[in-house]
């Protein structure tokens, strides 16, 4: 993948996994579609957006697929600010950032017909240039939830 594709740019990123977290949101959210009539092709085009909005370096577009009670794994207070303050400490980290889905699985609440999950294992690139300064595997999983009559949004994020 060429360098100009990236989205991650955290300050501190070598030395902590949860500053790859809203990065992660992006990774598990690369999936193709729209039309919002149907729950997963908005689904697919939300993780799309979300991807985009980090590979633009764009952390406003990126906040507004956040669910406004957003929390991630082991992250205390408000999930949003967490997710801000993040990705701009990524951006800032490094010039060129890229993301590797191998594979990904969307999976709509049969029981809840507003809740869906995205299981997925994501390679985080970071790099000041051509080559990766850093190199990071997860397995990442993010809970989405669509309010009625609105887009879909991450309410939780959790990674291993």
């Amino acid at each position: 993948m060429p360098a100009q594709n990236c989205l991650v740019r955290p300050i501190c990123l070598a030395r902590s996994i949860s500053a790859f977290g809203p990065v992660l949101l992006v990774l598990v959210l690369f999936l193709a579609a729209c039309a919002k009539d149907d729950p997963r092709a908005a689904l697919d085009a939300a993780a799309t957006e979300f991807q985009s909005a980090l590979e633009a370096k764009a952390t406003r577009r990126a906040l507004a697929l956040l669910h406004p009670d957003f929390t991630a794994q082991d992250i205390e207070g408000d999930g949003r600010k967490w997710a801000e303050r993040t990705m701009t400490m990524m951006f800032m980290r490094y010039k060129n950032v890229t993301i590797a889905v191998p594979w990904r699985r969307n999976t709509l609440d049969a029981r809840i017909q507003n809740r869906a999950t995205t299981e997925a294992e994501a390679t985080l690139l970071g790099a000041e240039g051509f080559l990766p300064d850093r190199v990071r595997h997860y397995r990442v999983r993010l809970e989405w939830r669509r309010e009625q009559g609105s887009d879909w949004k991450v309410v939780r994020l959790e990674w291993k």
